[in-house]
């Protein structure tokens, strides 16, 4: 039986290579460009067309407008020749004119270092960074984005013998209706993973059931697999089959171990479920969950049940513990932010009403203060009568103020013990672990 990568089971902490880039890269947050061309402006739109359409900087390869500079940087400083157009020309001809010469200059050395720098990325670049460059699809021979990616293999591993797979277009013709699926929720007939927007022009439209993460067939997939219960199994990775380079396992090849996937279950008020990866060599080093998330990628082809070794699985359970260890650290880190956060919001919403209330009633004295000085000063009966009146008013409400305060002050209290509670619930932490599957792995 032939395996078409094996991670089957995604979870929150499958980005670690993510983090890695940012770390190699310097970038710790996302960043977001807006840009506004006014569409009066005869050299603004020439610009736009130049920057979008020749340099590809808005919808191509990340790092284009690297590329770009470096090829012009012993050439043609395009910011000045840009500057001095908007300077010199003035009709929209001329400006027309200036541009088409400014991009003939551009063509062929901007043409010429994005192809060989596109080159150099993909036969280069370990696969992580493809998936980083948001490389356009035709120009990468169809890569389909992560999920995609473990998807398709998935579906090659559960479903063979059950359909014919074309993997350079990632179609699949189901033949054979697949165990537990009806006719009705998934029909037999020919798949692609691909959606519409992004097949090749002239392709038939219709002819193909739209195959996705939450189709029918999809779903059901990897609730079988995930349900599925694995005996200890040898496997022999081919990482030649795997067509990207992977620097993390490249290092490895020639060498064997175990590796393990474990989910644990952290439940206090809400319920947790994370998968703990991690493997060993049989020299005894122990690998990084990204490693094994990258080893997990690599077309097998599966051998025998086997049994682990008593040593092996003392490194492996080290491992798994390890794991889990920094698991429970991250929820009594998030469990502190929860707490501090909600003790900071009930602290400052104690201050503010406070504050308010406090000015509110500062305010009512000045005003009954006055009030009395209007009822000591009144001429007649009746002024004093109406003056007295009014002080009686606003002392009532500044004891019904008072009496708010007071009242904020007990459901602020209440709201700090239920807030307490909520934390002692979530600081009783249950915790299981159960084993997913054990591999032993060979990796040619």
């Amino acid at each position: 039986m032939e395996l078409y990568g094996l991670v089957t089971f995604v979870d929150e902490h499958v980005f670690g290579s993510e983090d890695a880039f940012r770390e190699l890269y310097g970038q710790q947050h996302d960043v977001v460009v807006i840009n506004f061309v006014n569409r009066a402006n005869e050299a603004d739109q020439r610009v736009f067309e130049l920057l979008n359409e020749k340099f590809k900087l808005f919808d191509g390869v990340f790092g284009a407008s690297d590329e770009v500079l470096g090829a012009l940087e012993s050439g043609i400083d395009i910011e000045k020749r840009i500057s001095a157009i908007y300077k010199r020309c003035r009709s929209a001809t001329e400006i027309r004119q200036a541009f088409d010469q400014l991009q003939r200059d551009l063509d062929e050395q901007i043409s010429t270092t994005l192809q060989e720098a596109r080159t150099k990325l993909l036969e280069n670049f370990d696969e992580d960074v493809h998936h980083k460059l948001r490389l356009r699809q035709k120009e990468t021979q169809q890569r389909l984005d992560r999920y995609e990616d473990w998807l398709w293999a998935l579906t090659a591993t559960e479903l063979a013998g059950q359909a014919d797979f074309d993997f350079s277009k990632h179609r699949l013709s189901l033949k054979q209706l697949p165990e537990r699926f009806s006719a009705g929720e998934v029909p037999l007939g020919r798949y692609r993973l691909q959606p519409p927007q992004v097949r090749e022009r002239g392709a038939e439209p219709d002819a193909d059931f739209h195959y996705r993460p939450g189709h029918p067939l999809a779903e059901g997939l990897i609730t079988r697999a995930r349900d599925c219960v694995h005996p200890s199994r040898e496997l022999m990775l081919d990482y030649e089959r795997r067509g990207a380079r992977i620097m993390l396992v490249e290092q490895l090849r020639g060498e064997s171990g175990w590796l393990r996937v474990e989910k644990i279950t952290v439940q206090s008020l809400d319920m947790e479920e994370t998968l703990l990866i991690t493997g060993v060599t049989d020299d005894g080093r122990v690998l990084d969950r990204e490693t094994c998330e990258k080893l997990l990628t690599i077309p097998a082809t599966l051998g025998a049940e086997l049994s682990i070794d008593d040593t092996a699985e003392a490194r492996l359970e080290s491992a798994v513990q390890s794991q889990a260890n920094r698991v429970l650290m991250e929820t009594q880190s998030r469990n502190e932010k929860f707490f501090d956060a909600e003790s900071d919001k009930l602290d400052s919403w104690a201050d503010d009403l406070k504050e308010n209330l406090e000015r509110e009633l500062k305010n009512l004295a000045l005003e009954i203060r006055e009030a009395k000085k209007v009822k000591r000063l009144a001429g007649d009966l009746q002024s004093k009568v109406a003056a007295q009146k009014r002080v009686n008013e606003l002392e009532q409400q500044r004891n019904q103020k008072k009496r708010t305060l007071f009242d904020a002050q007990d459901q602020i209290e209440e709201r700090k013990d239920s807030l307490i509670s909520d934390v002692e619930t979530r600081l009783q932490q249950r915790t299981s672990r159960q084993n997913v599957f054990t591999i032993r792995w060979r990796l040619a």
